[in-house]
């Protein structure tokens, strides 16, 4: 029989303390990136969800002084594209943990547009928060993706100039989500003069 009696959610459904394995389980069963771990007294669960899992992949770790102020279960994405050679990547990091929810890439397309990258990105934000039901922006530090995504519209001379079609695959079906899921979560501008490089940034700069 376990010994543990409290159960720290960093990342779920609902973020917290739980008393009972039953009430955890609901909040991480089948949620892609939860983190959660069973304490045997309460006050061991307390300093662990004051004291979120550190992760050396999620880069600007200043952050941690601002973490509470975003709204629970805030995610911020980002993207890198390789200017020489068009390969891209973009992921996603639950602000309050610090973990990485999902990266998608290196993607060997060979299209040079950040904006295009930055796009997926907010738009896989969105699904996953959606897929979860979870009430919570997604932050960005890409104005024109962020414009896109309000617009249901992409305007890129680069995509004219270069229409790789497993990108423009990519970029109607997301186009096509958001068309159908006019309802999806808020998203942000994240305000780099004042918080700095947002924590999802590949630090390639």
């Amino acid at each position: 029989m376990s010994k543990n009696k409290f159960y720290v959610v960093w990342i779920g459904r609902k973020q917290g303390i739980f008393d009972n394995w039953e009430e955890c389980k609901k909040q991480i069963d089948g949620f892609a990136g939860a983190k959660y771990k069973g304490f045997t007294t309460y006050e061991q669960a307390l300093l662990a969800f004051q004291s979120p899992p550190s992760n050396t992949n999620a880069v600007n770790p200043i952050i941690e002084k601002i973490q509470n102020n975003f709204p629970p279960n805030s995610i911020a994405v980002d993207a890198a594209v390789n200017m020489k050679n068009g390969i891209m990547e973009y992921r996603g990091i639950h602000l309050s943990s610090m973990q990485i929810i999902f990266h998608v890439g290196p993607l060997d397309y060979g299209l040079k547009s950040n904006n295009i990258a930055e796009f997926l990105a907010i738009v896989h934000g969105l699904q996953w928060l959606w897929q979860y039901d979870i009430n919570a922006p997604v932050y960005s530090d890409s104005y024109t993706a962020i414009t896109w995504v309000k617009n249901k519209k992409i305007n890129s001379k680069v995509l004219e100039n270069n229409p790789v079609p497993q990108i423009k695959e990519r970029i109607e079906t997301a186009l096509k989500w958001l068309k159908e899921h006019p309802k999806h979560a808020e998203v942000r501008k994240w305000n780099t003069q004042e918080w700095g490089e947002i924590p999802a940034d590949f630090n390639r700069k």
